[in-house]
This record gives structure tokens, C-alpha cells and sequence, in this order.
């Protein structure tokens, strides 16, 4: 800190005009002094982003399944902004934990599905990190960002009823601006990422079937069953559809 004095040469001054014109001085000088000192002190302050309630894994957020066994917090929430480190690195991240928060939950079913929707107005959060633990130190099932502001999601069927499970939800070292708010979305059904939960499908009267424009995605896909023959690697996000044919005939798929 830098503090800068005013030194006056004093002389002798008897006049009213003289003695104003020195306490004119006198006061602009101080007024001077003053806001320099406190320049210096708000420039030595660092301002930092308060830590989220549910920073810390004791202090988990619970929330309950409604009666369609869901749970969807509103659009941007909660963020990681002021966040910090807490619990044991996930498998997948590679990386981390670095600005994690917490919530909790009882299973209901042996199932969960949580998505991360960082996508538009649900969220500001850049290259989001996502695990699901049993306890602080043993995750069960972890994604890692595919891009800077895609959803990720994860599943697993392996729960046991009526215990408490914990979602971690993180962003990527490096830049501030990773940190940022997002929506959680959890139910307790696997999804199609699941090949138990294959989404079936029906042919018209055509024998065809199309699915709308963009209705799918592989952004909650988690690797499942074995690669395909012509696959070069995976599998890495599949996720699963089933059908029954009406004739034999030769599948355009294959």
C-alpha cells in the first residue's frame, strides 16, 4: 500500500482572503490524501464469489421423487460459481474434483437416470463433469463434458432401495468461466442408454419408421454390451431401440 503525503511550505499570512485561500488548499489537499488511501485499499482487496450452500458433501441438497418418480430443479438453479473441491476423483473425469456441489437423494427403485442440462436458459456452465456416489470416497457411475456446453447424463441400475445416494455436479479446470449455473433432472427409470430400456419402435403403415428431426441424442449415453462388428472403437454412448419385424425381409439397416 502507497501513501502519499503533502507537504505545504508555511508562511506567514494575516488577511482573510490569504487565511481562506490556505484552508481551501488545506482542504483539497486532505480530500486528496483521503481518496488515495482508500484507492490503495480497495485495490488490495480481493472480491470472492460466496460458496454455494450445497458446496460441501455434508451439506448435500436432498430432494424426493414426485409421483412420476422425478425431480427437476428450476432452469439455472443452482451453479458451482465460488465452489470448491470436495470428495474422491471419479473414474472418467481424469481430472478434479474442482468446483463441486452436492445433492442427495433415497433410492425408491434399483434405478436412476440423472441428466445435466447446461443448454440455453438452463444453465451458463461450460464442459460440466457428473458422477453419482454411494459415499464421498466411492462414486458408481461418472460422464465427462464431450464439448464445452453439451448436456451429459448418466444411469445406473444397480441401487439398492432405501439407501441415500449422492450427485456430484462439477465443471472442467482451466477458465472461470467454466464455472456457472445448471438444471438437474433425475428419475428413478433407467432411460434407453439402458438395453433393458430400449425405446420401441413402430412401423406405419408403409413399413417405415422415422423419428423427428433431432428427437434423440447420445448426450445421456453411457457404454453398455459389446462393440459392433464394424464399430472402429466403443462402444462410448450408445443408447438402445427395439422392434419387431412383420415379414422377414432383408434389414436397410444392415
Amino acid at each position: 500500500m502507497t501513501f502519499i503525503f503533502f507537504w505545504a511550505l508555511s508562511y506567514k499570512c494575516t488577511s482573510t482572503k490569504c487565511r481562506m485561500i490556505n484552508a481551501n488548499m488545506f482542504k483539497s489537499r486532505f480530500l486528496a490524501l483521503a481518496f488515495t488511501i482508500l484507492f490503495s485499499l480497495f485495490s488490495s482487496v480481493k472480491i470472492y464469489a460466496q460458496a454455494p450452500a450445497n458446496d460441501d458433501f455434508a451439506n448435500a441438497i436432498s430432494f424426493t421423487f414426485d409421483a412420476n418418480g422425478e425431480f427437476e430443479t428450476n432452469p439455472a438453479q443452482y451453479t458451482t460459481i465460488g465452489a470448491t473441491a470436495d470428495g474422491a476423483r471419479p473414474a472418467k473425469w481424469g481430472q478434479g474434483p474442482n468446483q463441486s456441489v452436492w445433492f442427495k437423494f433415497i433410492a425408491t427403485t434399483n434405478e436412476v437416470n440423472i441428466l445435466l442440462d447446461i443448454d440455453g436458459a438452463s444453465g451458463t456452465m461450460g464442459r460440466p463433469l457428473l458422477a453419482l456416489y454411494e459415499n464421498i470416497t466411492s462414486d458408481l457411475a461418472s460422464a465427462i463434458y464431450r464439448g464445452s456446453s453439451s448436456d451429459i447424463g448418466l444411469s445406473n441400475d444397480a441401487l439398492n432401495i432405501g439407501q441415500t445416494y449422492y450427485i456430484s455436479v462439477d465443471n472442467a479446470a482451466g477458465q472461470s468461466s467454466y464455472q456457472g449455473s445448471f438444471t438437474l433432472k433425475v428419475a428413478d427409470q433407467v432411460t434407453h442408454d439402458y438395453k433393458s430400456a430400449a425405446i420401441p419402435l413402430t412401423f406405419d403403415a408403409n413399413e417405415e419408421y422415422h423419428s423427428l428431426p433431432a428427437e434423440f441424442t447420445t448426450q445421456i449415453g453411457t457404454p453398455d454390451e459389446i462393440k459392433g462388428d464394424t464399430w472402429p472403437d466403443g462402444p462410448n454412448q450408445n443408447v438402445w431401440f427395439k422392434f419387431t419385424p412383420h415379414r422377414q425381409t432383408r434389414c436397410p439397416l444392415g
